[in-house]
Order: C-alpha cells, then structure tokens, then sequence
C-alpha cells in the first residue's frame, strides 16, 4: 500500500510565504483629494489596522462620512466612500458689508448660499438681495452692491470760500474747501464723512476765510501759492481772459473755481486722494498774456500704485497697469487651476489704495486614479494623489497583449479646471492571427502556426509571378491581418507611377531573376490601382504588336 507523499520543506517554506502574503492588506484605498494622515510609505497593514484620512487643501469631509478603513480579517480593506467634497475658499471681504452672523463656515460647497448685511455707516438698497453663491467651479458670485453710505448732509461752505465735494457727501466721503483770491483757510482744508457712536457726522466744521493783507508780486503770484490777480486788480475780478480750466484727479491748492481768470494769474493744486504727482509736473498753471493757459490741457496726478502681486504657480495674463482704477487679470501657469476670482481692480478703500479683494490661489490640477483594465495592470498602485503631469504605464498579463498606448498621463481638461487621463487606457486583449498561404508563393518569416498582436509578415512570390498588393503585413487587434496578404500572379510585371519612376515587384525561387514560365504576359490581368501606368516585360518568344 503506498503511502501520501509528504511535504517537503521547500513547500513548507512556501505554504508560511503565502500565509504571510495573504496576512497584510497591502496599500490602503486611494481617496480622491484626500491622504492618510500619518505616513504610510513601506508600512505593513496585517488583519486589525486602520488607516484614517485627512481632506486635502480646499476639500472637506461635509457629509460626517467614514475616514477610516480597517484591514479585514481575510486581508481585504473594509469598504469607504469617496467623501472630500471641494469647497469655496472664504467669502470676500466687502468695504461695505460683512457677513451676516451665523453664515460663516469651515466649507462651503457648490451651490451655498452666504448672506451679507450692510457694516456701520451704510443703509441697505431693499430691492437688492444681499446673499453670494458658491459656484460649481468653487468659485463665488460677486457680491452685489446692496449697501449704500448714510448721508451727512451739505457741510456748507465759508463765507468768501467755497466747498469742493470729491465724490459724495455720504459715509467716509471727503469735503475740500478752498478760499476766494485775497482770502486764507483758518482751520482744516479737509473733512470727512465718519461714523459717531451711532449717526453718521462731519469730523468737524468747515474752517474759516481770513483776509489775507498781503502786497501782490509782479507777475500776479504771492508766497502762499493761492490766486491771485495782477498787480492793481481786483481779488472779486472774474471778467479776465483765460477760461476755466478742468485738471483731472486734481483740486485748486487754495481759490474758488471760476468762469474766468485775469492774465498773470497763478493756479495751484493738489491730487485728489488715492492719486499723486506725476514726476516733474510743477502742478500750476499761469494765465499768459495770450489769453492761454501756459498747460492747456494738463495732467499733474496719476493713480497711486496698488501693492505688486505675487502669485504663486500663476502670472498676470492682463494688465494695463497697476495703478488706482486700473484692473488686472490672473491666471495660472500650466497644470494648475486659479481658485477664486481672476479679476482684481486697484481701488481707494478706507483711504488706502489696495486690490478690491483678496488674491486667488493657483492648486495643481488633480486626476481621480486611473482606470483598472482587465488582464492587467498599471504602475499607479499604491499612490494616493495623481496630479497634472503624472504619467502612469500599463502592462499585460502573459498571453495577453496590450492594445493602444501603453503610457496615459494626467492632463488638463477641456474645461481647464479638472484632470482627465490621456490618451484612453489600453486593452489586454488575447490577439491570435492565422498564418496565412497564398498560392504560388510564401513567407519569408520563421514559420509559426499563429502571431501575436502587430506582428509583421513578409510574402515573396514563386518564380515567374509577380507580387500584386503589400509584401508585408501586420497582426491587428481584430485576428486579421492588414492589409489582407497580396496575390502572386503568373508573369512579370513592372508598375510605375507617373514622377516616380519605375518599380518592380521580386520573385523568389533558384536563381531569382526577371525571365520566367510561359506565357508571361499574355492573359494576365493587372490592378495596381488609379494613376498608375503598367509596362510590360515580354517574355522570349513573344513580341508586342505595333501600336500596343
């Protein structure tokens, strides 16, 4: 009676092997736009470990969904969802409004409402609905303009003087006041709109015009750089020769606007707030004897410049400055998508000249895992974040062959926001192409009763025929061999296309050589196709009739 063979160590060996093998779970599941929170490179996961994740940059865990996956007891992962959902980044801060108590969150996902109210010192516009929508590209909508400045009221002006409004008489807003010719300020030039515990008001009354008693130069000018008229004029004259005279983002030094000034009168002035000298502009301008300006058409302020912008993983795509109401646009280099909104403008906000909102945030583009293919597999396994430019190679498993490119790389999408693998992920197909026969001829290729996917065949033709169609030909992905095998017909024959010259097909067999079997070319019939002209070769014995 024999005996069970027994097993031998080498087996034994390889029995605990597989146990150990089968004992670890291997990489945790990748989860799109989230990592685990320890690092878990070269780690061991036997049955009983947990893995926990954390939500990448701008994704949160907004459901309370699992983040924890648990190594089973059969060395598979228990199941988890995908559950880092992307979100708007903060909301805009607003000179003007704040948000509303209550609305503020740590995410807030595509479609979220924010609600704003109106800070100290605004009204809101009833008719306006104050509320911001998280798109679905996490971007926010502009917040619209539903507050409005409270009102100060007219500050009225000094007698001999005037007021010079610069925008508006409403909260923060800024009164100039100036002084008829002969005349100076007793007291602040500037007032502005400001917020009193809970009204708004004036931050203080207009000041005073004094008299000034003052000699008058030749030329009409004095020390204190206000207008003044020519020597024996009159401070109340406004019958002179130059007209009134509009300088942009300006305001007169000293002086009251007028119709018309005399000749030798001196204007001077000052930029607005938010703007600034412009290099080497004297800021005056002077009546001359021709009844012109000595600047007709001047420009002494310019914008003052908003703080420089630096963008990480972006670039400013357009700009025609930097500068107080200049706008810019961002965007970001390749591979990355801007969060947040792409147009900035320089604005006077709180008397400071800044961007009207914070800057976007340029994140590398991300793919979700690339696909699984059945009968193979590909060189992504084990990695938790696949961003723009990774590329990713597949293989087959024996006998199988890979059909299309074996390499997809993570690339923008045509929206520009996501990622999307390109080309398409391969095949592994079982490819099997027949080796083909063709009368009288043969393959010059090592025999072999079938060929793999994109094998190549070579035919040659018996002696005395000539090849007609490829003289090679490739396994496709569909068992069929393209082009089709070609034909040997009996003759020789010499193809040749018009420019090209002249071609002619080989013949194999003892002696390769053009001559050949009888009747060569008389009965055969020859399609080598459109735009080709056929010569032939006649064969001993035979001699082609005139004219033919």
């Amino acid at each position: 009676m024999l005996s069970p063979p027994s097993l031998g160590p080498g087996l034994l060996v390889l029995s605990s092997l597989l146990a150990g093998v089968l004992s670890d779970c291997g990489p945790p599941p990748v989860i799109r736009n989230g990592v685990p929170h320890k690092n878990i490179e070269g780690a061991s996961f036997p049955p009983g470990s947990t893995v926990i994740y954390k939500c990448l940059g701008n994704f949160f865990n907004v459901y309370g969904k699992v983040d924890v996956v648990t190594c089973l007891p059969d060395s598979k992962w228990s199941h988890i969802e995908q559950f880092c959902v992307g979100s708007c980044m903060s909301p805009p801060r607003s000179a003007f409004a704040q948000v509303k108590k209550g609305q503020r969150k740590d995410y807030y996902i595509a479609n979220t409402t924010v609600a704003y109210i109106c800070r100290q010192g605004y009204d809101t516009i009833p008719e306006i609905t104050p509320v911001i929508t998280c798109r679905e590209n996490y971007t926010w909508t502009e917040i619209p303009a539903f507050c409005k400045g409270k009102s100060c009221g007219d500050p009225g002006k000094p007698e001999h003087g005037d007021a010079v409004i610069l925008t508006n008489l409403l909260y923060l807003a800024k009164v100039n006041f100036t002084c008829e010719d002969g005349y100076t300020l007793n007291g602040s030039p500037t007032i502005q709109c400001q917020w009193k515990k809970d009204h708004v008001e004036w931050s203080q009354k207009p000041p005073e015009c004094q008299r000034l008693i003052e000699k008058p130069t030749e030329d009409g000018t004095n020390t204190t750089g206000q207008a003044v008229p020519p020597s024996g004029g009159s401070a109340t004259n406004n019958t002179g020769d130059c007209t009134h005279l509009n300088v942009p983002n300006a305001s007169l030094w000293r002086g009251d606007p007028k119709d018309s000034y005399p000749i030798g009168t001196v204007l001077q002035y000052r930029c607005i707030p938010g703007y600034e000298a412009i290099p080497g502009e004297t800021l005056s301008v002077t009546c001359l004897a021709t009844s012109r300006w000595s600047t007709e058409n001047p420009k002494f302020c310019q914008g003052r410049l908003c703080p420089a912008i630096t963008l990480e993983n972006g670039r400013i795509i357009k700009a025609t400055d930097l500068r107080l109401g200049d706008e810019i646009t961002l965007g970001c280099n390749e591979g990355y998508r801007i969060i947040g909104q792409k147009t900035l403008r320089c604005s006077l906000i709180d008397s400071k000249v800044v961007w009207n909102r914070d800057l976007p945030l340029c994140q590398r583009i991300p793919c979700f895992p690339p696909p699984d293919i059945a009968n193979g597999e590909h060189t992504g396994r084990g990695f938790l974040e696949f961003d723009h430019g990774t590329a990713i190679t597949y293989t087959c498993n024996p006998t199988f062959s890979l059909i299309g490119s074996p390499t997809i790389t993570c690339s923008t999408a045509a929206d520009g926001i996501n990622g999307e693998w390109r080309p398409a992920a391969p095949e592994c197909k079982v490819v099997s192409c027949r080796r083909p026969s063709i009368e009288n001829g043969g393959l010059t290729t090592t025999f072999r009763p079938t060929y793999e996917y994109n094998n190549i065949i070579m035919y040659v033709c018996e002696r005395g025929y000539t090849l007609v169609g490829s003289d090679s030909s490739k396994c496709g992905a569909d068992n069929v061999w393209h082009p089709p095998p070609p034909k040997c017909l009996k003759g020789i024959f010499t193809t040749a296309v018009p420019g090209h010259g002249n071609t002619t097909s080989n013949t194999a067999g003892p002696g390769t050589g053009g001559g050949g079997g009888a009747g060569g070319g008389g009965g055969n019939t020859l399609d080598p196709g459109i735009g080709k002209r056929l010569l032939f070769t006649v064969i001993g014995g035979y001699i082609l009739k005139s004219g033919e």
